[in-house]
């Protein structure tokens, strides 16, 4: 979902879409749709699985040590990067509609928690993906031809959303 609302970002902001007010009001629409909608299923997801965490700990540190449930670990970095790659380009457009400039923007504190979130979730994403590459190269149990699957590859997507949200900096 915030995937799709930055693609429905990206439509009302394009050229095409500024010659036909209704086509540009229309995908803005959508876009804060997906954007509330993904914004709501994340923090839903965060409350859900923090009682997880204090109801059951041992059951997540079982998590932690499957070779399969440690990859969906990344689901949630992936999805609050992509939040906030988000709501950066929605302060940097309205930012720019209400006839600022964006170099206003590169030097708020909004920006420089922006800057936080990226390491936090930089240490994050390289700590279960030391995890998973330990489990692939040392692991006696672990065939990789069995998890060749794209969940088994989030780790390696989680990377490539990184460097756009460091990019979007």
């Amino acid at each position: 979902l915030s995937a799709a609302s930055g693609v429905w970002r990206l439509a009302s902001y394009s050229k095409l879409s500024e010659n036909e007010f209704n086509l540009q009001l229309i995908a803005s629409v959508i876009s804060w749709i997906f954007f509330s909608l993904s914004t709501f299923f994340f923090i839903l997801y965060g409350f859900l699985y923090t009682l997880k965490i204090i109801s059951y700990p041992n059951f997540v540190q079982k998590e932690l040590a499957s070779p399969v449930r440690l990859n969906i670990f990344f689901a949630p970095l992936i999805t609050f990067m992509s939040l906030c790659i988000s709501t950066l380009g929605f302060l940097r457009y309205q930012q720019l509609q209400n006839g600022g400039s964006t170099l206003a923007l590169e030097e708020s504190t909004a920006k420089t928690g922006f800057h936080i979130v990226f390491y936090l979730t930089s240490v994050a994403i390289i700590f279960l993906s030391t995890k998973v590459y330990r489990l692939w190269l040392f692991d006696v149990n672990y065939h990789f031809e069995k998890h060749a699957q794209p969940e088994y590859l989030m780790s390696t997507v989680s990377h490539f959303v990184l460097a756009v949200f460091g990019s979007s900096l």
